[in-house]
Protein backbone atom coordinates (compact mmCIF):
# COMPACT_ATOMS: atom_id res chain seq x y z
CA UNK A 1 0.00 0.00 0.00
CA UNK A 2 0.83 3.30 -0.81
CA UNK A 3 1.01 5.97 1.94
CA UNK A 4 -0.84 9.09 1.01
CA UNK A 5 -1.28 12.52 2.92
CA UNK A 6 -4.33 13.67 3.69
CA UNK A 7 -5.26 17.71 3.62
CA UNK A 8 -7.51 19.33 6.05
CA UNK A 9 -10.54 19.05 3.54
CA UNK A 10 -10.08 15.48 2.53
CA UNK A 11 -7.90 15.84 -0.20
CA UNK A 12 -4.88 13.38 -0.70
CA UNK A 13 -1.62 13.59 -1.93
CA UNK A 14 0.95 11.21 -2.75
CA UNK A 15 4.14 13.39 -0.90
CA UNK A 16 3.30 15.48 1.95
CA UNK A 17 5.23 18.70 0.37
CA UNK A 18 2.28 18.42 -2.47
CA UNK A 19 -0.19 18.02 0.61
CA UNK A 20 1.49 21.00 2.34
CA UNK A 21 1.38 23.48 -0.83
CA UNK A 22 -2.32 22.68 -1.36
CA UNK A 23 -3.19 23.52 2.27
CA UNK A 24 -1.09 26.76 1.93
CA UNK A 25 -3.05 27.81 -0.77
CA UNK A 26 -6.35 26.88 0.38
CA UNK A 27 -5.12 29.50 3.40
CA UNK A 28 -4.43 32.16 0.74
CA UNK A 29 -7.27 31.54 -1.25
CA UNK A 30 -9.03 31.65 1.92
CA UNK A 31 -7.90 35.09 2.54
CA UNK A 32 -8.46 36.43 -1.02
CA UNK A 33 -12.59 35.87 -1.12
CA UNK A 34 -15.11 38.29 -0.61
CA UNK A 35 -12.48 41.12 0.38
CA UNK A 36 -13.85 44.83 0.21
CA UNK A 37 -12.32 47.63 -1.99
CA UNK A 38 -11.51 49.34 2.07
CA UNK A 39 -9.69 45.98 2.89
CA UNK A 40 -7.24 45.67 -0.71
CA UNK A 41 -6.47 48.91 -0.03
CA UNK A 42 -5.01 48.27 2.92
CA UNK A 43 -3.45 45.17 2.16
CA UNK A 44 -1.70 47.26 -0.79
CA UNK A 45 -0.59 49.77 1.74
CA UNK A 46 0.57 47.19 3.75
CA UNK A 47 -1.50 47.97 6.46
CA UNK A 48 -2.94 44.16 6.51
CA UNK A 49 -0.18 42.46 6.40
CA UNK A 50 -1.64 39.28 5.96
CA UNK A 51 -3.79 39.89 3.38
CA UNK A 52 -0.93 41.46 2.06
CA UNK A 53 1.27 38.55 1.64
CA UNK A 54 -1.64 36.62 0.33
CA UNK A 55 -2.31 38.83 -2.89
CA UNK A 56 1.79 39.18 -3.03
CA UNK A 57 1.68 34.80 -2.84
CA UNK A 58 -0.92 35.15 -5.47
CA UNK A 59 1.11 37.06 -7.84
CA UNK A 60 4.08 34.79 -7.17
CA UNK A 61 2.17 31.80 -8.41
CA UNK A 62 0.43 33.69 -10.91
CA UNK A 63 3.53 34.71 -12.36
CA UNK A 64 5.29 31.97 -11.78
CA UNK A 65 2.72 29.97 -14.47
CA UNK A 66 3.36 32.88 -16.71
CA UNK A 67 7.59 32.77 -17.28
CA UNK A 68 6.73 28.73 -17.15
CA UNK A 69 4.39 29.21 -20.39
CA UNK A 70 6.45 31.42 -21.97
CA UNK A 71 4.39 34.45 -21.56
CA UNK A 72 6.51 37.00 -19.45
CA UNK A 73 9.52 36.82 -21.04
CA UNK A 74 11.31 40.22 -21.08
CA UNK A 75 11.22 42.64 -24.13
CA UNK A 76 14.37 43.52 -25.86
CA UNK A 77 14.67 47.11 -26.36
CA UNK A 78 16.19 48.19 -29.51
CA UNK A 79 19.61 48.90 -27.85
CA UNK A 80 19.28 45.24 -26.92
CA UNK A 81 18.89 45.76 -23.51
CA UNK A 82 16.67 43.89 -21.07
CA UNK A 83 12.92 46.36 -21.40
CA UNK A 84 12.16 45.58 -17.43
CA UNK A 85 9.30 47.60 -18.14
CA UNK A 86 7.79 45.20 -20.67
CA UNK A 87 5.89 43.17 -17.51
CA UNK A 88 4.42 46.38 -16.46
CA UNK A 89 2.80 47.71 -19.69
CA UNK A 90 1.36 43.95 -20.01
CA UNK A 91 -0.62 44.18 -16.66
CA UNK A 92 -1.46 47.73 -18.43
CA UNK A 93 -2.77 46.38 -21.52
CA UNK A 94 -4.40 43.57 -19.82
CA UNK A 95 -6.37 45.65 -17.05
CA UNK A 96 -7.65 47.96 -19.91
CA UNK A 97 -9.34 44.86 -21.67
CA UNK A 98 -11.03 43.81 -18.46
CA UNK A 99 -12.40 47.04 -17.91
Amino acid sequence: MKTTFEADDGSTFYTAADCREYEQQLAMIDLLIGRTEEQVRNALARLDIPLANAIERAGNIIADKRRESGELRRKKKKDGKTDTGAAMDDIKKQMKAIS
